[in-house]
């Protein structure tokens, strides 16, 4: 008996392993012979991380359809669309507005047009970018998706995307929707004195990039989600549209890596509808 249970606990322990050190995941249509992959993607990690495990690629080739989070828009164009807001005066100093404005060239033109988490939001991307080293001198791309969809048109593979980047921007502002500049003032300072600094101080958000890029993820498979609108919601939505692509067509899916975790993610729903989603090894090859 007990060497049953400990070939069962090596078992359970291999598997927690695999699921805890992958981002790709193979998914079974119960209804056909389809076979398609998830991949949980990091958005401000760039093609060289990529590259780096060659399955990816391979498995879009295999795939007769890409499906991205969002494909198209430039979401720049759309905010510079607005008119100007100078209510961010009210809560930051001249100095202070300098500051922010010299960590990005992108603001001569839009720092009087986002919204407070909008701009936060911007900061953080830049900060994870530049300050925890998801881009690298490097890389070609910016941004994972970017890449994924460059793979896909090299190889000639369609693409679609689940989601407009205005609705992204909706989304997210519905989702931190008490969000206020006052509120938010000490976090964007804090990202704007942190891409000038010589000695940046390292968050949380450098730990969780370097723990997806060595593939050492927690999926919280046991936890509810704790974003109603920018997971539970658009989750919801998304996997209406994808159930159907799973029976029909061998999909390659890459979306954040979030939307995968939690009882509301992509894994636990779709085996609750009894497609068989399995761990896929990923072996990590150097880039000369």
């Amino acid at each position: 008996m007990k060497k049953i249970q400990l070939f069962f606990s090596v078992l359970l322990f291999g598997l927690f392993q695999a699921q805890g050190n992958t981002i790709l995941w193979k998914v079974s249509s119960p209804d056909s012979q389809n076979v398609s992959y998830l991949l949980g993607n990091f958005h401000q990690l760039g093609d060289t991380f990529v590259d780096s495990y060659p399955i990816i690629e391979d498995k879009i080739k295999q795939a007769d359809l890409v499906i991205l989070e969002t494909l198209g828009d430039d979401v720049n164009e759309i905010i510079f669309s607005r008119k100007d807001n100078y209510e961010i005066q009210k809560y930051f100093s001249d100095k202070e507005l300098d500051k922010i404005a010299k960590t990005s060239p992108d603001f001569k033109r839009l720092l009087y047009k986002y919204t407070p988490i909008e701009l936060s939001w911007k900061l953080q991307q830049d900060y994870t970018k530049k300050t925890c080293g998801g881009i690298t001198s490097a890389d070609q791309f910016e941004m994972f998706d970017d890449y994924i969809f460059f793979l896909a048109n090299k190889n000639k593979i369609p693409t679609k995307g689940l989601a407009t980047m205005q609705e992204q921007l909706d989304n997210l502002n519905k989702q931190y929707r008490n969000i206020t500049w006052k509120s938010e003032k000490k976090n964007i300072l804090f990202y704007a004195n942190n891409l000038l600094s010589k000695k940046p101080v390292k968050m949380k958000t450098c730990d969780d990039l370097n723990n997806f890029r060595n593939l050492n993820i927690d999926y919280y498979f046991d936890k509810p989600c704790h974003l109603d609108v920018l997971l539970t919601e658009r989750n919801d939505k998304w996997l209406e549209e994808l159930i159907p692509l799973l029976t029909q067509k061998n999909t390659f899916i890459s979306v954040g890596y979030f939307h995968l975790g939690f009882k509301c993610g992509f894994i636990d729903r779709l085996k609750k509808l009894g497609f068989i989603v399995e761990p896929v090894q990923m072996k990590k090859e150097s880039i000369i």
